[in-house]
């Protein structure tokens, strides 16, 4: 049931986006612009509404579906990556994910491999000793950029374990702070 709760759910998100789009507006133009008697004569006077919502569904399940299927496809390469532990392709996926982190982003994580886990209050201290200013969540910006961190059960944020020796090398080599954050 959750499957189905939670493909509705992304589903009526886009859905609301593909109704408003460009179907919905290019039949809305064609009723508005064509006139009633040759809309009467083919039969669309009643039907266009109906037609531009069909497709609009169509679309709005098909993107539900492809942005999944592609999300499936990511997570099915970090498998078999994550199947050998220290391959030479999971090191290249491990500095090609690093290379997607800002200065500061990899400060935070240096920080929080150095702790074992780190709160997101901990986190925007950090930056604000270093003089970053940041809206949001650094700590799920960097877990949804490279997948080596998750939201542990009381919000804290943790290694995933598949990832931790080649966190903690990475951590022994890795000099960009400034200055020791004051929580550690």
């Amino acid at each position: 049931m959750s499957k189905w709760k939670s493909f509705l759910r992304a589903f009526f998100y886009d859905f609301k986006n593909r109704m408003s789009g460009g179907a919905s507006l290019l039949f809305w133009f064609l009723g508005a612009v064509l006139p009633n008697r040759w809309l009467e004569r083919i039969g669309l006077a009643k039907w266009y509404f109906w037609i531009a919502a069909a497709v609009c569904l169509v679309l709005a399940a098909f993107r539900v579906w492809n942005s999944q299927d592609e999300n499936i496809e990511k997570l099915k390469k970090d498998i078999a990556v994550l199947k050998e532990p220290l391959s030479e392709e999971r090191a290249r996926t491990f500095q090609e994910r690093l290379k997607d982190l800002k200065v500061y982003e990899q400060i935070v994580l240096h920080s929080l491999v150095v702790a074992g886990l780190l709160w997101l209050v901990d986190a925007k201290t950090l930056l604000c000793e270093q003089g970053h200013e940041y809206e949001g969540d650094v700590l799920l910006d960097i877990a949804n950029k490279t997948r080596f961190i998750k939201v542990g059960f009381e919000g804290f944020y943790d290694m995933v374990p598949e990832w931790k020796p080649l966190l903690e090398q990475w951590a022994r080599t890795f000099y960009a702070e400034p200055k020791p954050p004051s929580f550690l």
